[in-house]
């Protein structure tokens, strides 16, 4: 695969994941599909709002050793991640 960073194509990878929603696949760039697959690092995939929300949240896709890839939002006033069915 060729890449060429001068004109702005770098590729996207495509991640399913779990969340209280149900199963959806989100796109992040290779570079963040590489980090998340080798290092377990969080993804940060933008801010979204919840029905009943007055404003949004970032949400993010970890790792959980039990579930695999689940996507969450900061927990409480400290805003820790975790995996929300653990």
């Amino acid at each position: 695969m060729k890449i060429s960073l001068a004109s702005g194509l770098i590729p996207k990878q495509q991640i399913v994941c779990r969340g209280e929603a149900g199963k959806w696949g989100e796109e992040v760039s290779c570079w963040d599909w590489l980090l998340f697959s080798y290092f377990k690092r969080k993804i940060c995939i933008g801010e979204k709002r919840h029905k009943g929300w007055r404003g949004g949240l970032p949400h993010y896709i970890i790792f959980c050793k039990k579930h695999g890839p689940v996507v969450t939002y900061p927990q409480g006033y400290a805003e820790h991640i975790e995996c929300p069915f653990c």
